[in-house]
């Protein structure tokens, strides 16, 4: 398994913990359980792609940075995202390439509306060669 992510109850929030076996990983974990939060990703096809690169000052920043630009992206081009390409990961910056369509409500039912990447309790870092993120979105 190369990443894992757990929902987590969080008084009108929803968090998640996200494990990953590198830093690329951790970025790619954070999209995906990002898109299983919005809808079934299942029913999402990799029709279009959209290149997306952050930075930031250390990872848990680049981390917010990068999962609040994919929210970006979904809402300014109306897309839902199945998956992306990491291209370039660093704790300082991210680079992919998500991979989705246009969304469709009616193939792409709403589960949650995500508004935004919190910093509250966030907490991410490396143990025993394992990445960890611990995120608040605001919903």
């Amino acid at each position: 398994m190369a990443w894992s992510a757990r929902e987590l109850d969080h008084t009108a929030d929803l968090g998640l913990d996200i494990e990953a076996d590198s830093l690329s990983e951790l970025y790619r974990g954070g999209v995906l359980a990002l898109t299983d939060l919005l809808t079934d990703r299942s029913a999402i096809r990799g029709r279009l792609s959209r290149r997306v690169r952050v930075t930031g000052p250390d990872v848990a920043a680049t981390l917010v940075f990068w999962m609040g630009e994919v929210i970006g992206e979904g809402e300014i081009h109306n897309e839902v995202y199945s998956d992306v390409r990491i291209l370039e990961a660093t704790p300082a910056c991210v680079e992919g390439e998500l991979l989705g369509e246009p969304r469709d409500l009616e193939r792409h039912p709403a589960r949650h509306e995500v508004k935004a990447v919190t910093w509250h309790d966030l907490d991410v870092g490396e143990s025993d060669g394992r990445w960890f993120a611990h995120v608040i979105l605001d919903i």
